[in-house]
């Protein structure tokens, strides 16, 4: 199946005019770049972080969690998991973003 990267497959479910068996869904997309909005065409080959090809990762919840329980999801994959070094990990949160700002310092 083709789509944008992002969330258009389940755009219906989030403006509520459909609804899925599942509250819970993970995708993995294959994007090209092509090009677009922020088109950076010109920068794929000559840097480190400019590849044709790349890989979409989604974590999407119906009603089942939201903000805090998904902080707190990927916490525990990274560093329980993964066994990342905690301090070795930044947590950064958008200025506006109170919710997760109280979330991300107690870890």
């Amino acid at each position: 199946m083709f789509t944008n990267a992002g969330m258009v497959q389940f755009k219906d479910v989030f403006l509520g005019s459909d609804q899925r068996p599942y509250t819970r869904a993970t995708t993995s997309q294959r994007c090209v770049r092509a090009g677009g909005k922020h088109n950076d065409l010109d920068n794929v080959g000559y840097t480190a972080r400019h590849h044709t090809f790349f890989e979409m990762l989604g974590n999407f919840s119906f009603g089942d969690y939201f903000k805090r329980d998904a902080i707190n999801f990927a916490w525990t994959f990274l560093t329980e998991v993964l066994q990342l070094p905690k301090e070795k990990l930044w947590i950064t949160v958008h200025i506006s973003d109170d919710e997760a700002e109280k979330s991300g310092r107690k870890k």
